[in-house]
């Protein structure tokens, strides 16, 4: 006997992806569109405080920055996933 090659197996009715008829019945969550939302916010935030700390601290006039790669990581992986995070936080939740 051999087993179905996973391409020939049909999911069952209880484990089968949900089917929509349009793209407006398959909404993004609420959560998830703030997120991604938050994320982008954050990540001009991110721009701006890069910058101030260029000019506070590493002396802005020159170009290009001469903020470490390191310090400049930290900053975008700190401000773009706490905004993403408050920003998913505080969107409402949806009942099922």
């Amino acid at each position: 006997m051999t087993t179905p090659l996973p391409s020939e197996q049909t999911p069952g009715p209880d484990h089968s992806a949900p089917e929509y008829e349009t793209v407006a019945e398959s909404t993004v969550e609420p959560k998830t569109r703030a997120a991604a939302y938050g994320a982008g916010g954050s990540a001009v935030v991110a721009t701006f405080i890069n910058y101030l700390i260029d000019v506070m601290f590493y002396n802005g006039e020159q170009v290009p920055p001469d903020v470490p790669l390191a310090v400049t990581g930290v900053v975008y992986l700190a401000v773009v996933s706490g905004g993403a995070f408050a920003a998913s936080y505080l969107a409402r939740h949806v009942n099922r």
